[in-house]
């Protein structure tokens, strides 16, 4: 009886870390793209046609 309630607790555990292991990859994912984005809006800022994306994107407001 209690080898059954100690295994579905592992199962769960297991699940549960699982889960946590996926959420910490999508942030992961997540600020990697968001670093590349900043990144790329860097570059256009650089080479001065960030003041056109900025026309635009009002623009289309």
């Amino acid at each position: 009886m209690y080898d059954g309630k100690r295994s579905s607790t592992f199962d769960e555990v297991r699940t549960t870390l699982a889960r946590a292991e996926a959420a910490r990859q999508a942030a992961k994912t997540a600020r990697d793209r968001a670093a590349g984005v900043i990144k790329r809006a860097v570059e256009l800022q650089r080479r001065g046609t960030g003041r056109s994306v900025g026309a635009q994107v009002s623009a289309s407001h």
